[in-house]
């Protein structure tokens, strides 16, 4: 009973990790693509709304690749 417990408590803290795992990872990932879109399309008319596009995709291409080093930190420790 009670490794079956422990083996629940495990199976759910897994669920969880993967659900936040993956909201944390597409909502930069979103980020980068609508901006890339909007420079590729030429929507973007000002040179201050293109730099702020480049910039936003910079952060969030610097906040991705942070969450990816967390997880593979994590993988590894598991």
């Amino acid at each position: 009973a009670f490794d079956a417990r422990r083996m629940r408590r495990q199976s759910a803290a897994h669920k969880a990790f993967v659900a936040d795992i993956s909201h944390r990872l597409r909502t930069p990932l979103t980020g980068i693509c609508l901006n890339a879109d909007l420079l590729k399309e030429k929507r973007l008319e000002t040179e201050a709304e293109r730099d702020n596009a480049i910039a936003d995709i910079a952060d969030n291409s610097a906040r991705l690749t942070g969450l990816v080093e967390q997880l593979l930190d994590h993988v590894a420790k598991s």
